[in-house]
């Protein structure tokens, strides 16, 4: 299997951005674990990640 670079960064044109956007957690039934700070390993605050 070749091995191919991914992009990073992908630039748009306003014309290729979404209309709209769907929040998947909203609906999920088992919600994921949450975000972990690296540094302490416990789950992020609003303020970390905001």
């Amino acid at each position: 299997m070749k091995s191919e670079k991914i992009p990073y960064k992908i630039y748009l044109e306003e014309s290729e951005m979404p209309k709209s956007w769907y929040n998947v957690r909203a609906d999920m039934k088992k919600k994921p674990a949450p975000l972990l700070n690296p540094g302490t390993g416990k789950p992020m605050t609003a303020e970390e990640l905001g």
